[in-house]
């Protein structure tokens, strides 16, 4: 009699564990049964999850901000007179120009011959219905572009200086002239030829001598496009001069349109030359590097 409480709690206890372990009706839960007991098919292995991602592109180099720091108004059909600090200068703005100074613009720089004016010459740069800005810089007004390495300095800062106020593409600054003018374009060029997309030159010659041209090409960035006219019967430049440094020029591999025409280095059909062969190719989507 005195065993019997003992032995009920007992069975009670082994009653309560064996429906823990037979997952009976009344247990908290029920029991681990792997599949390969319950006889199913486990089905395929899980698909393997995404790799790492492959390694992005490196960002391409974002465009300069062209955005003029001190923007100016400007009136169609009149020359804007400017100054660099270092010399004055003029310039024609096209029709097309964005006035919310937004769009990048091409420029064409323009240098005089011998006893011209920038301020008057700057009206063969642009005729105000062109796509470009048309800009003359000053330094020789009345005399000859002598001193080539100091009047360079004149036009880069011109251009740097008409950057801070108006939207200028700086793939698509053109740089050009005549006589005196053009010699100075080359000169400039050749030595600042990141900054350029072409010349276009009009009875001038690319350098005074071999050893000047091969300098030029030395110091060229790059390959930059060339369309010059000469006239034939050139007294200041003799044509077989011409043709001989064009000759240096390609063969250093210079992309070079040479257009010969009959005349005098000056004459009455000069300028019609100039606009209808020459400056046309200011729209051939030249861009520098």
């Amino acid at each position: 009699m005195l065993f019997r409480p003992f032995i009920g709690s007992l069975l009670l206890a082994l009653c309560a564990c064996g429906n823990l372990v037979s997952g009976e009706p009344g247990s908290d839960s029920e029991p681990v049964v792997n599949d390969d007991e319950r006889g199913e098919d486990p089905g395929p292995d899980p698909a393997p999850g995404p790799g790492p991602s492959p390694t992005s592109p490196p960002p391409e180099e974002p465009e300069p901000d062209t955005f003029p720091s001190e923007p100016l108004n400007f009136t169609l059909g009149q020359a804007l007179e400017l100054d660099s600090g270092t010399s004055p200068y003029w310039v024609v703005m096209p029709s097309t120009y964005d006035r919310t100074h937004n769009t990048p613009t091409q420029l064409y720089v323009y240098l005089h011959g011998c006893g011209g004016f920038s301020s008057g010459d700057v009206w063969a740069a642009s005729n105000g219905n062109t796509q470009w800005i048309g800009m003359a810089p000053g330094g020789a007004e009345g005399g000859c572009w002598d001193d080539q390495a100091r009047f360079a300095d004149f036009v880069m800062d011109a251009i740097a200086d008409l950057k801070t106020h108006f939207n200028i593409d700086p793939k698509r600054v053109h740089i050009g002239g005549y006589s005196s003018g053009g010699d100075l374009a080359y000169y400039t060029a050749f030595r600042h030829a990141d900054g350029f997309a072409g010349i276009l030159c009009t009875n001038s010659i690319p350098a005074y001598s071999v050893s000047d041209l091969n300098a030029g090409i030395a110091a060229a960035a790059w390959k930059i496009n060339i369309v010059h006219l000469s006239q034939a019967s050139d007294g200041v430049y003799a044509i077989a001069d011409v043709r001989a440094r064009f000759q240096v020029l390609r063969d250093s591999g210079f992309p070079v349109l040479h257009i010969e025409r009959p005349g005098a280095h000056y004459d009455g059909n000069t300028t019609a030359y100039r606009n209808e062969l020459v400056h046309p190719h200011l729209e051939d989507g030249w861009e520098a590097p």
